[in-house]
């Protein structure tokens, strides 16, 4: 498992763990695109443990909170 884990890292540029929360945040970026669900069961959808946990990974890729995604969506008319 470990040199699997080291080959991913080497090919990518990701660890594991970093591919499996980035796919977390593609699915909550879709779903607060596309539903009216809440941020909290979006993050409990998505497989984070709660809301923080979600806030604070999603900002790390996409630069803002889910909530200020969803809202500057909102506020460019997109969504």
């Amino acid at each position: 498992m470990k040199r699997s884990r080291r080959y991913i890292k080497k090919v990518i540029g990701l660890s594991f763990s970093e591919i499996l929360t980035l796919a977390r945040c593609e699915e909550a970026e879709r779903l607060l695109f596309d539903t009216e669900k809440t941020v909290d069961e979006i993050a409990g959808e998505v497989g984070f443990v709660n809301r923080k946990h979600m806030a604070v990974n999603f900002r790390k890729w996409y630069g803002k909170t889910p909530t200020n995604w969803r809202k500057s969506l909102k506020e460019e008319k997109i969504f």
